[in-house]
């Protein structure tokens, strides 16, 4: 799928390439090898070395990241679109050319170590983990396990650059874009260093499967989780009405919204400062929204499309471009903000309440 978000700028172009990871049949064995790979891009290629690389991506790159999750593999790019041609030339040299030597190897894998530790080290995800045994379905380990990652040895690299290839070779991509109109040149430029042409397809979305809704209570965490493949408007609103109470209700505490591969999870956990307390924590996840508070995140949720319409964050828009069309919200998928935001504009309380009493109606308390 490609999708063009027209904006007013003339010298800016942000755009966002996603590889869907969900059909490549990579088993455990796999486990982070993507996630390092991820690193290695950004190290050396077979036309820069390393030094001449990160010149290159300081001086023509206003942003340039990469991350990877259990569903896809994601690079941003934004510059400016007097610098487009040369950093489309760079970025497929670090997506089809990359390399490095032992040495970058194992300062890479010292780094990857770090950035585990500190991943396991944040409470947010010491919480996700407990839930995780309660009820996930997801057993890939994306950044892999401190004990795997230092078990690699050089040698191995051919087994990380294999499933990179497996990737560039076979997986469907999608492509979101934020800018001006973009010229032939442009366009195949773009077309060209991606292969979309061969790989991007309409999104597929998945059958509804019967949505199943789970309280889990546990000393330090209490949550709903939705069992669920595709999500809605009704989720984002929900969010937000969390989010809202959670500033009024006990800011001690701490709440998330997470999306586990077929699981919507909203949360609230302890931490240093203050424990849960059950009957405020059921209070908070089940009290039916008032019509002010229906009102109040409907707003929240309207003036923000607004903000983003205005164009004034390229990396924000895109990440919300991925949001609206490419995590399985059939609402949202090939529309432009403005008919999201009537989508969200005419939604009723009674419309809302309706769909809360068929996320809750069977929930065991």
């Amino acid at each position: 799928m490609i999708f063009h978000h027209t904006t007013s700028w003339k010298n800016t172009i942000a755009f966002c390439v996603l590889f869907d990871l969900h059909n490549l049949d990579l088993d455990k064995s796999h486990n982070g090898l993507l996630h390092f790979a991820e690193h290695l891009i950004f190290v050396e290629t077979k036309n820069f070395n390393q030094n001449k690389l990160r010149t290159k991506r300081d001086i023509l790159f206003n942003v340039l990241d990469a991350y990877v999750s259990a569903n896809f593999l994601v690079i941003t790019v934004i510059c400016s679109r007097t610098d487009f041609i040369e950093v489309c030339q760079i970025l497929k040299e670090m997506l089809y050319s990359w390399k490095c030597n032992k040495k970058q190897f194992l300062e890479e894998q010292q780094a990857i170590i770090e950035e585990i530790q500190d991943f396991i080290s944040q409470p947010i995800n010491k919480t996700i983990k407990t839930l995780g045994k309660q009820v996930f379905d997801s057993n890939i380990n994306v950044l892999g396990s401190i004990q795997k990652i230092k078990s690699l040895t050089f040698l191995q690299l051919k087994e990380i650059k294999k499933v990179w290839k497996k990737m560039i070779d076979t997986a469907p991509r999608s492509l979101l874009i934020a800018g001006p109109k973009f010229t032939t040149t442009e366009n195949k430029i773009l077309a060209d260093l991606l292969d979309i042409k061969n790989y991007s397809k309409p999104i597929k979305l998945q059958p509804p499967i019967p949505i199943v809704t789970h309280y889990i209570s546990l000393p330090a965490v209490e949550a709903i989780v939705v069992d669920t493949v595709n999500s809605s408007p009704f989720f984002i609103l929900l969010q937000r009405i969390y989010y809202v109470r959670h500033l009024k209700l006990n800011p001690n505490w701490e709440f998330f919204f997470t999306r586990e591969t077929n699981h919507l999870v909203y949360a609230v956990y302890k931490n240093s400062k203050a424990n849960l307390d059950k009957k405020q924590s059921k209070e908070f996840l089940f009290n039916k929204p008032t019509k002010k508070e229906f009102i109040s995140v409907q707003n929240i949720v309207t003036k923000h499309i607004d903000s983003l319409s205005d164009g004034t964050d390229p990396q924000e828009i895109l990440g919300w471009l991925d949001t609206f069309h490419l995590r399985n919200i059939p609402e949202f998928q090939g529309k432009t903000f403005f008919q999201i935001r009537k989508i969200y504009s005419t939604v009723s309380y009674d419309d809302f309440l309706t769909q809360w009493k068929k996320i809750f109606k069977d929930v065991k308390v």
